[in-house]
């Protein structure tokens, strides 16, 4: 069994910066912090964080590795960025099969549509620092296809309570 947590990244400064090297603010902070401790609550362990390589998503998967004693070796996947649902699958189904659980941090609307194309559920859009776990039965992560997974969870911090758990992690 193969699950990946699909992180989108927290609140970006609106400043006038280039869009990839918006930086967070300190809501995107707080927000990413406070869903990392509800992850770490439930023993979410990561064996491998995916990171689009811009500014705002390498901060947020630096605060999920932090707050999950995850170390610092976060991989900076540059197909993440301004990247398609096609791209994201893809860089799963590369993913080493010795890695059993995986987060992905990356950006709307490509998060949310991954998300509803893999599970077959309607999410409507994953808010910022918004994470939704989707489960494979599939040994291999090259195996994953459209369709072929589970949604087993799905928590925001403006939501501050589960709105979907199975209850399988």
């Amino acid at each position: 069994m193969k699950i990946v947590y699909f992180i989108r990244h927290a609140k970006a400064v609106h400043d006038g910066t280039p869009d990839f090297d918006r930086g967070l603010e300190q809501r995107g902070f707080s927000d990413a912090r406070l869903m990392a401790e509800h992850l770490k609550e439930k023993n979410v362990k990561f064996d491998k964080i995916i990171s689009s390589p811009s500014k705002r998503t390498m901060m947020t998967a630096q605060i999920f590795a932090q707050v999950l004693g995850h170390g610092k070796n976060i991989k900076e996947v540059k197909e993440l960025y301004a990247s398609s649902t096609g791209r994201i699958i893809s860089v799963l189904n590369d993913v080493k099969d010795k890695h059993g659980c995986v987060a992905v941090v990356g950006h709307n609307e490509e998060i949310t549509e991954v998300c509803e194309l893999l599970s077959d559920e309607t999410l409507g859009h994953i808010p910022t620092s918004g994470v939704c776990a989707i489960t494979f039965k599939s040994a291999s992560w090259a195996d994953v296809e459209i369709g072929s997974g589970k949604m087993i969870y799905f928590n925001s911090p403006k939501k501050k309570k589960n709105i979907k758990n199975t209850g399988e992690f």
